[in-house]
């Protein structure tokens, strides 16, 4: 083999190597080194130094609100006051019509660490329950009532008989893991933990990814909003 023809494979092979390269530069993923605790940096993440109360209640609302409405069920007002009351009231239609199910709940959410440890009973015992719904009878916004009386009536009513058709859950959201834990409540308040397969855990890349965005952003306007 002649010299010039070692040279034009060896020009060809680069050739090709280089083209190869390129392509590859072009389609690759990135590989970086990204943390797979959502906020466990706290503010450091999107470089701001929020305090943990300031961001940590309204994510945990929000998620539980999205992971309602996933399934169907519709918020109704609760906090007149903006951070006072029940943390969510949720309605689904079932049978068609006006007929409904209704689900209370109270959410927790820590960084770190199990937010159970915060949950109060008395806080969604059936009577503390009652007496925030009475209270949304005198609400109003824009002069119009902040949910309808006959609506907060009937939930009134239906916890009192011991209905079915209206349940209290507790959601406790974990940042640190990208984990929620959701337990039942019975009508004194207290968690239903026993057995373990009563408690419903919610995991996974999907959901882990939707507390980290919903946190980071929150966590954006409050810095907006205090500078």
């Amino acid at each position: 083999m002649q010299f010039d023809d070692v040279a034009l494979i060896v020009v060809i092979a680069l050739g090709v190597c280089l083209i190869a390269w390129l392509v590859w530069a072009r389609y690759a993923p990135l590989h970086l080194a990204v943390s797979d605790k959502p906020l466990s940096s706290g503010g450091r993440q999107f470089g701001a130094d929020i305090p943990d109360h300031s961001s940590l209640g309204k994510v945990g609302e929000l998620v539980t609100a999205l992971m309602h409405a996933k399934d169907g069920w519709r918020q109704l007002p609760s906090q007149p006051a903006g951070v006072h009351g029940l943390d969510g009231v949720f309605v689904r239609n079932v049978g068609g019509g006006t007929q409904f199910e209704v689900r209370i709940v109270e959410t927790k959410c820590s960084r770190d660490g199990d937010p159970k440890s915060n949950y109060s009973a008395e806080q969604m015992a059936d009577a503390r329950v009652i007496e925030q719904l009475e209270r949304l009878k005198d609400a109003k916004f824009e002069g119009e009532p902040y949910m309808s009386h006959q609506a907060v009536e009937a939930i009134i009513k239906a916890i009192r008989r011991g209905s079915m058709h209206v349940t209290k859950h507790f959601y406790a959201h974990m940042l640190g893991t990208g984990n929620t834990m959701v337990y039942s409540v019975t009508r004194d308040g207290q968690l239903v933990d026993q057995p373990a397969a009563r408690v419903k855990r919610v995991s996974g890349a999907p959901h882990r990814l939707m507390l980290q965005a919903l946190a980071i952003g929150l966590a954006r306007l409050d810095a907006a909003g205090s500078s």
